[in-house]
């Protein structure tokens, strides 16, 4: 007949098997993160982290177009960002609700940088995206007024008028302001 100790000494032995292997495959993702997604996002090489087998895609991406944006390359800080955006949405348009924050910093930088481009309505679409999921973003409410004012008719979706949506509005003489 078993006793109870020799139950237990039983079956510990296979609770504590399970256990150390569970703990040396946590242990072995921790290095693989660390090798493939961490030290790269920390060392500024995005495009690396972006292809590791584990971590944040979307915000690798997104790190990749701000990189991209201060080096002045707006075309490809552009695409980079919308693809950091169809990730996070999974192609849907719907943001997850834990990562609203992130979706409102990709659509601000989408604003500014179509902005750049002189994509004005693209632009206002863009800080109009980054409202909605950020409506207490100052920066994307001033860009957004701003680029209303300039262009009013863009605002409203509308076409033609006296405002050229082409124009730079850095050489609009009503208005100097600059956004961020």
């Amino acid at each position: 007949m078993i006793n109870s100790k020799e139950l237990i000494r039983a079956s510990l032995v296979p609770a504590m098997t399970v256990a150390v292997v569970v703990g040396i495959l946590l242990a072995l993702f921790g290095i693989v993160r660390l090798a493939t997604y961490s030290g790269p996002m920390m060392q500024e090489r995005f495009a690396e982290a972006y292809k590791a087998p584990v971590g944040d895609r979307p915000l690798a991406l997104y790190d990749l177009g701000l990189q991209l944006y201060k080096r002045d390359d707006h075309k490809l800080a552009k695409e980079v960002l919308t693809e950091s955006f169809n990730q996070l949405t999974r192609n849907t348009g719907v943001v997850p609700p834990d990562r609203k924050a992130l979706g409102s910093q990709i659509q601000f930088m989408l604003g500014v940088v179509n902005e750049k481009g002189k994509q004005f309505r693209v632009a206002i679409t863009a800080y109009e995206d980054c409202l909605k999921l950020d409506p207490d973003n100052l920066y994307a409410k001033y860009n957004l007024e701003r680029l209303k004012q300039q262009y009013p008719d863009l605002g409203k979706g509308g076409g033609g008028g006296s405002n050229d949506p082409n124009k730079d509005p850095s050489k609009n003489p009503s208005n100097n302001k600059k956004g961020i």
